[in-house]
């Protein structure tokens, strides 16, 4: 009869087959998340869409919160002027806007 220092199952072989099977899983499951979420982003057409910085009400955020609506026609701007001059791509200038109006929205809100 083996010792249990003998065994395989005990040894680093099978923790090393078991941390390479932990890899290969979790790389699966990323990659059918990752497809998951870019199926999810292409399903709002983003041709057709309006543009994804405008705030709900421009009107009222312009008269309760000059600020706010100062910031956000200024860093929006920036990042339309970054996808205008080609320094961005449709899914950054998406990302960074949404980013800007965070921003503005953390500084400036009520």
């Amino acid at each position: 009869m083996a010792t249990q220092s003998e065994k395989f199952i005990h040894g680093m072989g099978a923790r090393g087959l078991a941390f390479l099977i932990f890899i290969a899983c979790f790389a699966i499951i990323f990659v059918n998340w990752q497809s998951e979420v870019e199926t999810f982003i292409a399903s709002f057409g983003a041709e057709e869409a309006s543009p994804l910085v405008q705030p709900v009400n421009v009107e009222r955020v312009t008269e309760e919160n000059a600020e706010l609506a100062a910031c956000l026609e200024e860093r929006v701007g920036h990042v339309e002027q970054m996808f205008a001059d080609g320094l961005i791509n449709e899914g950054q200038k998406e990302q960074f806007a949404v980013r800007a109006q965070a921003l503005c929205g953390n500084q400036f809100q009520n």
